[in-house]
């Protein structure tokens, strides 16, 4: 849906998309506005699966939180191939080889993290 927006309003400028997202802005607002009550009653930092489980209890917080799994699978390989594509259409083709450099310098720097005295102390598998 997000990523048709630019092409929908192209195609056809009518007023009812501007008045489409001032309403789905104060559906946004609103539904801030509810989390910042909920997370001022209960003490724990958690996500809708913490504030369901409190509120309405085990079953209700299991099924939303299966819910969430259920939508963040399929969405989440979506999301990376619209930006993989809209990268590859608007970088030159110079800039694709810097990528697997960078991609190797992060992979390097969480190696040495993973792999660390500190990480090593913290399992208690000591260090030198």
């Amino acid at each position: 849906m997000f990523v048709l927006t630019r092409v929908a309003t192209a195609a056809k400028p009518d007023p009812a998309i501007l008045i489409s997202f001032i309403i789905a802005g104060l559906a946004s607002a609103a539904a801030a506005l509810c989390y910042a009550e909920f997370s001022g009653l209960i003490p724990v930092a958690g996500s809708t699966y913490t504030y369901s489980y409190t509120v309405l209890g085990e079953f209700v917080a299991w099924m939303i939180g299966w819910d969430l799994i259920l939508e963040y699978a399929p969405v989440t390989p979506i999301v990376g191939i619209i930006a993989s594509i809209w990268l590859i259409i608007r970088l030159p083709p110079v800039t694709w080889g810097v990528f697997p450099f960078s991609l190797g310098i992060v992979l390097y720097f969480l190696y040495g993290i993973c792999h660390s005295e500190l990480a090593k102390a913290e399992k208690g598998t000591g260090g030198s």
